[in-house]
């Protein structure tokens, strides 16, 4: 899933996975809220046609052309990743387990865990 640069109106950038952009007043690429892409990528006046390209390029051709302009690209079919490693979370949570067990539970045989103090009657 891609996430998408965009810029809040406090100057703040920010990323969202809205991918569903449409043009404002100015011919700005603009979130459905709005927000405009960071770098911003203006469609001209003139645009007959819009594309974009497999690795996120946006190009146009605008009334009188038959080639297409490049105006500006924008992350496409970038994955999210996971920044957890799996196999060594598991290690370190069993590591950690077993860590605790050996502290908080110190080995003792069956018997050790329930000795009863017993005195003679006769001794008194």
């Amino acid at each position: 899933m891609a996430f998408f640069q965009v810029l809040r109106p406090n100057g703040e950038v920010a990323y969202t996975r809205a991918g569903a952009f449409k043009l404002d007043s100015a011919g700005n690429l603009v979130t459905s809220s709005g927000y405009p892409l960071e770098p911003p990528i203006t469609v001209p006046a003139d645009t007959e046609a819009i594309s974009i390209g497999g690795d996120g390029t946006v190009a146009v051709i605008v009334a009188g052309e038959t080639e297409p302009q490049e105006i500006g690209q924008i992350a496409q079919g970038v994955l999210e990743l996971s920044n957890v490693e799996v196999v060594e979370e598991m290690v370190n949570m069993i590591t950690a387990s077993a860590l605790m067990r050996r502290t908080v539970m110190p080995s003792r045989s069956p018997m050790t865990c329930c000795r009863w103090r017993t005195t003679s009657i006769d001794s008194a």
